[in-house]
Parts: C-alpha cells; sequence; structure tokens
C-alpha cells in the first residue's frame, strides 16, 4: 500500500471491495467448497489444510473490515485535530 494515500481511500476502497457482489459471492463459494470438502475428506491431514484454508479466507474478510473501522477512525481523530480539540494530543 502507497503511504501517500490517506486512510478514508483505504477505507473506501475495502468498502467498495467488501460491497462487490461477484467478490462477495466469491468468498462464499471458496468458504463453502473448502469446508464441504473437509467434511468428507478421510485423511485428517487434509482436513487440517482445508479448514487451515477457511480460516485464512475469513481472516482476509477481517482485514478489509479492520481497515475500513480503522481508515473512518483516522479521518475521526484527523478532523478532531484539525478542529483544536485536546482529546488526541
Amino acid at each position: 500500500m502507497s503511504e501517500d494515500r490517506g486512510a478514508d481511500i483505504l477505507a473506501a476502497d475495502a468498502n467498495r471491495l467488501l460491497e462487490d457482489p461477484v467478490l462477495k459471492d466469491s468468498f462464499k463459494q471458496y468458504e463453502e467448497a473448502l469446508i464441504n470438502r473437509a467434511v468428507f475428506s478421510q485423511d485428517d491431514a487434509e482436513k487440517c489444510r482445508l479448514l487451515d484454508a477457511v480460516h485464512v479466507c475469513r481472516m482476509v474478510k477481517q482485514h478489509l473490515l479492520t481497515t475500513i473501522f480503522d481508515g473512518k477512525r483516522a479521518v475521526k481523530a484527523a478532523d478532531e485535530i484539525a478542529s483544536g480539540e485536546k482529546r488526541w494530543l
């Protein structure tokens, strides 16, 4: 990520990604496929790898949510600092 981009822009980009119907559907279908394969797998090591992949998929979604939250929080803090509020000093 480029450091010259504002936090609000990053938050907007992450929000746009999370709201994209193709990406939403892709996450859902990928996660369901991994879980279905893990349920019917006879190999315990394979089950663990598949469930790890589900966890990684969920972590990616959580990272996008965190980026949105942090970007909004950073914008609010910057606005409060600019307005002279001493809360952030």
